[in-house]
C-alpha cells in the first residue's frame, strides 16, 4: 500500500517543547514539531506550527528541539473584503526571507529544505 500524508493539524499557540500535542485546530493531539503516523502506518501527519506573525524564536525553537518546521500561509491575502493576517503578501514573503537568512547562517547545510510529500517517500522507503 502507498503511504501518503495529511497535513490537519494548526497550532501556532502551543509553547515548543519535544513532548509538546496540537491543541488548535484540525486533528487534537498529535506532536506538535515530530511528524506522526496516523491510521495504523498508512498516513504521516504534519502539524503546522510556525506563521509570520510570530517571532523569528519561535521557528528557531522547533528547529532547536530537532523538530519540523511547518510554515502555514494563505495563498491570498485579500478575499472578498477578508484579511488575512498571514496571507502571502510582500510583507510576509519578506518576513520569511529575512528567517531564512537566519536559519541558513545557523544551521548551514544541516537543514533539509524539502516538502512534505519527499519526507513521505524518505521514511518509507
Amino acid at each position: 500500500m502507498t503511504k501518503i500524508f495529511l497535513a490537519s493539524s494548526r497550532d501556532i499557540h502551543t509553547p515548543i517543547r519535544p513532548q509538546a500535542t496540537t491543541n488548535m485546530s484540525g486533528l487534537k493531539g498529535n506532536s506538535l514539531i515530530y511528524p506522526n503516523w496516523l491510521c495504523d502506518g498508512k498516513l504521516l501527519h504534519f502539524t503546522s506550527n510556525f506563521q509570520a506573525t510570530y517571532p523569528f524564536e519561535r521557528a528557531l525553537e522547533i528547529l532547536e528541539c530537532g523538530g519540523l518546521l511547518a510554515i502555514k500561509a494563505h495563498a491570498i491575502k485579500n478575499c472578498l473584503g477578508y484579511i488575512s493576517p498571514d496571507g502571502l503578501d510582500e510583507v510576509y514573503r519578506n518576513y520569511l526571507d529575512v528567517l531564512f537568512k537566519i536559519i541558513i547562517d545557523q544551521y548551514g547545510d544541516t537543514i533539509w529544505w524539502t516538502s512534505m510529500g519527499e519526507i513521505t517517500r524518505y521514511v518509507t522507503s
